[in-house]
Protein backbone atom coordinates (compact mmCIF):
# COMPACT_ATOMS: atom_id res chain seq x y z
CA UNK A 1 0.00 0.00 0.00
CA UNK A 2 2.67 2.12 1.09
CA UNK A 3 4.81 1.66 -2.19
CA UNK A 4 1.73 2.22 -4.54
CA UNK A 5 1.04 5.65 -2.67
CA UNK A 6 4.50 7.10 -1.95
CA UNK A 7 7.82 7.74 -3.92
CA UNK A 8 10.56 4.96 -3.73
CA UNK A 9 13.15 6.41 -1.34
CA UNK A 10 9.42 6.90 1.24
CA UNK A 11 8.54 3.15 0.51
CA UNK A 12 11.95 2.10 1.17
CA UNK A 13 12.31 3.82 4.18
CA UNK A 14 9.17 2.78 5.33
CA UNK A 15 9.33 -0.83 4.77
CA UNK A 16 12.96 -1.13 6.01
CA UNK A 17 11.08 0.96 9.29
CA UNK A 18 7.90 -1.67 9.49
CA UNK A 19 10.83 -4.68 8.79
CA UNK A 20 12.89 -3.46 11.89
CA UNK A 21 9.33 -3.50 14.43
CA UNK A 22 8.22 -6.69 13.11
CA UNK A 23 11.39 -8.06 13.84
CA UNK A 24 10.86 -6.90 17.76
CA UNK A 25 7.38 -8.41 17.40
CA UNK A 26 8.63 -11.63 16.20
CA UNK A 27 10.82 -11.67 19.16
CA UNK A 28 8.00 -10.70 21.85
CA UNK A 29 5.80 -13.60 19.82
CA UNK A 30 8.26 -15.82 20.42
CA UNK A 31 8.45 -15.19 23.95
CA UNK A 32 4.97 -15.83 24.79
CA UNK A 33 5.28 -18.92 22.31
CA UNK A 34 7.84 -20.18 25.00
CA UNK A 35 5.49 -19.28 27.30
CA UNK A 36 2.79 -21.15 25.79
CA UNK A 37 2.39 -24.48 27.58
CA UNK A 38 2.59 -22.56 30.94
CA UNK A 39 -0.34 -20.85 30.10
CA UNK A 40 -2.10 -23.85 29.00
CA UNK A 41 -1.60 -25.66 31.59
CA UNK A 42 -2.46 -22.43 34.14
CA UNK A 43 -5.73 -22.23 31.97
CA UNK A 44 -6.67 -25.61 32.70
CA UNK A 45 -6.09 -25.98 36.49
CA UNK A 46 -7.44 -22.58 37.75
CA UNK A 47 -8.24 -19.64 35.34
CA UNK A 48 -8.29 -16.60 37.90
CA UNK A 49 -4.55 -17.50 38.19
CA UNK A 50 -4.66 -18.11 34.45
CA UNK A 51 -5.89 -14.53 33.95
CA UNK A 52 -3.11 -13.26 37.00
CA UNK A 53 -0.59 -14.60 34.86
CA UNK A 54 -1.85 -13.43 31.73
CA UNK A 55 -2.12 -9.89 32.96
CA UNK A 56 1.19 -10.42 34.67
CA UNK A 57 2.47 -11.07 31.26
CA UNK A 58 1.21 -8.11 29.47
CA UNK A 59 1.69 -5.61 32.44
CA UNK A 60 5.33 -6.45 31.80
CA UNK A 61 4.89 -6.14 28.31
CA UNK A 62 3.29 -3.10 28.62
CA UNK A 63 6.00 -1.31 30.85
CA UNK A 64 8.80 -2.59 28.35
CA UNK A 65 7.05 -1.19 25.39
CA UNK A 66 6.93 1.92 27.76
CA UNK A 67 11.07 2.07 28.27
CA UNK A 68 11.34 1.36 24.28
CA UNK A 69 8.91 4.65 23.15
CA UNK A 70 10.89 6.48 26.08
CA UNK A 71 14.44 5.44 24.26
CA UNK A 72 13.06 5.92 20.64
CA UNK A 73 11.42 9.31 21.83
CA UNK A 74 15.08 10.30 23.25
CA UNK A 75 17.67 8.68 20.90
CA UNK A 76 14.92 7.41 18.20
CA UNK A 77 16.46 10.00 15.43
CA UNK A 78 19.74 9.71 15.91
CA UNK A 79 19.34 5.87 16.18
CA UNK A 80 16.61 5.71 12.69
CA UNK A 81 19.49 7.84 11.07
CA UNK A 82 22.36 5.29 11.75
CA UNK A 83 19.91 2.13 10.35
CA UNK A 84 18.58 4.08 7.26
CA UNK A 85 20.48 7.11 6.78
CA UNK A 86 19.67 10.55 7.62
CA UNK A 87 17.42 11.67 4.50
CA UNK A 88 15.44 8.75 4.93
CA UNK A 89 14.64 8.42 8.69
CA UNK A 90 13.55 11.99 8.00
CA UNK A 91 10.71 10.09 5.75
CA UNK A 92 9.66 7.75 8.94
CA UNK A 93 10.49 10.02 11.26
CA UNK A 94 6.49 10.94 11.99
CA UNK A 95 5.55 7.23 12.50
CA UNK A 96 8.53 5.83 15.16
CA UNK A 97 6.80 6.44 18.24
CA UNK A 98 3.26 4.53 16.65
CA UNK A 99 5.51 1.70 15.63
CA UNK A 100 6.58 2.04 19.27
CA UNK A 101 3.40 2.13 20.31
CA UNK A 102 2.16 -1.09 18.13
CA UNK A 103 5.45 -3.11 19.32
CA UNK A 104 3.65 -2.37 22.84
CA UNK A 105 0.52 -3.67 21.33
CA UNK A 106 1.03 -6.87 18.94
CA UNK A 107 0.77 -9.39 21.99
CA UNK A 108 -2.47 -8.88 22.25
CA UNK A 109 -3.75 -10.80 19.32
CA UNK A 110 -1.85 -13.61 19.79
CA UNK A 111 -2.46 -13.93 23.30
CA UNK A 112 -6.49 -13.70 22.63
CA UNK A 113 -5.93 -16.43 19.89
CA UNK A 114 -3.93 -18.47 22.73
CA UNK A 115 -7.20 -17.68 24.96
CA UNK A 116 -9.42 -18.85 22.60
CA UNK A 117 -7.27 -22.26 21.95
CA UNK A 118 -7.44 -22.84 25.78
CA UNK A 119 -10.96 -21.88 25.63
CA UNK A 120 -11.80 -24.71 23.33
CA UNK A 121 -12.98 -21.96 21.01
CA UNK A 122 -11.13 -21.93 18.06
CA UNK A 123 -13.10 -21.06 15.44
CA UNK A 124 -12.64 -17.10 17.52
CA UNK A 125 -9.00 -17.40 16.35
CA UNK A 126 -10.39 -17.16 12.57
CA UNK A 127 -12.82 -14.44 13.90
CA UNK A 128 -10.11 -12.64 15.27
CA UNK A 129 -7.58 -12.78 13.01
CA UNK A 130 -10.08 -11.69 10.31
CA UNK A 131 -11.50 -8.97 12.53
CA UNK A 132 -7.39 -7.48 13.16
CA UNK A 133 -6.50 -7.82 9.62
CA UNK A 134 -9.81 -6.43 8.39
CA UNK A 135 -9.16 -3.19 10.47
CA UNK A 136 -5.02 -3.05 9.95
CA UNK A 137 -6.34 -3.06 6.21
CA UNK A 138 -9.39 -0.84 5.74
CA UNK A 139 -7.83 1.95 8.35
CA UNK A 140 -4.44 1.76 7.55
CA UNK A 141 -5.49 2.51 3.57
CA UNK A 142 -7.58 5.12 4.70
CA UNK A 143 -4.90 6.95 7.13
CA UNK A 144 -2.04 5.87 4.16
CA UNK A 145 -4.53 8.25 1.58
CA UNK A 146 -3.50 10.86 3.69
CA UNK A 147 0.56 10.19 5.00
CA UNK A 148 1.82 7.00 2.77
CA UNK A 149 3.89 6.17 6.09
CA UNK A 150 0.27 6.60 8.04
CA UNK A 151 -0.20 3.14 7.17
CA UNK A 152 1.16 2.22 10.71
CA UNK A 153 -1.78 3.48 12.30
CA UNK A 154 -4.15 0.95 10.75
CA UNK A 155 -1.96 -1.71 12.51
CA UNK A 156 -2.01 -0.06 15.55
CA UNK A 157 -6.63 -0.05 14.87
CA UNK A 158 -6.14 -3.98 14.25
CA UNK A 159 -4.41 -4.70 17.60
CA UNK A 160 -6.82 -2.17 19.09
CA UNK A 161 -9.94 -4.74 18.16
CA UNK A 162 -7.73 -7.68 20.12
CA UNK A 163 -7.04 -5.83 23.25
CA UNK A 164 -10.46 -4.52 23.80
CA UNK A 165 -11.97 -8.35 22.83
CA UNK A 166 -9.39 -9.34 25.13
CA UNK A 167 -10.40 -7.10 27.84
CA UNK A 168 -14.21 -8.45 27.33
CA UNK A 169 -12.96 -11.97 27.48
CA UNK A 170 -11.24 -11.05 30.80
CA UNK A 171 -14.57 -9.60 32.13
CA UNK A 172 -17.21 -12.31 31.13
CA UNK A 173 -14.57 -15.32 32.75
CA UNK A 174 -14.22 -12.86 35.74
CA UNK A 175 -18.37 -12.88 36.05
CA UNK A 176 -18.35 -16.22 35.63
CA UNK A 177 -16.03 -17.44 38.18
CA UNK A 178 -17.62 -14.93 40.66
Amino acid sequence: VVGSLADAETSAAYAATEKLFNLGATVLVGLYMALYPQFARTYAADRREYWAQTLRFIGGMVLLGLVILVVLALLGKTLLGIYLSEPLAEKVLPVLLPFGFWLMLCLAQHVLAGYFVFAARQVRVLWVNGLVLAATALLGYGFALLSPVAWVYGMIAGQLVAVVWLLCCYRADMRALA
